[in-house]
């Protein structure tokens, strides 16, 4: 089925192909309505991927701390193994935050590091 055009529709379209300030007005508008839609794809396609990534790291780090607590768990905690997991664990999170606040420490603040030389 095809759409009869209206008397106003003839009208622009006589204007746009008769007039050259017509056709440059419809590129020009056509122009702007294409940026428009490449920004909100390109904002979309940004969402989407953050989303996954978030997603997908969430699922993981989920998956690996559940199962170590849960393997954890199953160890009984009034014997040598069982202290030895408390203490090893201990023992990591220690050295683990010890670093974290070394990294810190030798990282130079950024008024420094934007200041001129």
């Amino acid at each position: 089925m095809v759409a009869k055009r209206t008397k106003t529709e003839e009208v622009v379209v006589e204007e746009v192909v008769e007039t050259p300030k017509g056709l440059v007005r419809v590129i020009t508008e056509s122009a702007a309505d294409a940026r428009t839609a490449a920004s909100n794809a390109t904002q979309a396609a940004g969402k989407v991927a953050r989303k996954t990534i978030y997603s997908g790291f969430y699922y993981v780090t989920y998956g690996v701390v559940y199962g170590t607590l849960f393997v954890g768990s199953l160890i009984p905690s009034n014997n040598a193994m069982g202290e030895g997991v408390h203490d090893g664990a201990a023992a990591a999170r220690k050295d683990f935050d010890a670093r974290g606040q070394q990294a810190e420490m030798s990282s130079p603040p950024a008024d420094v590091s934007a200041a001129p030389a």
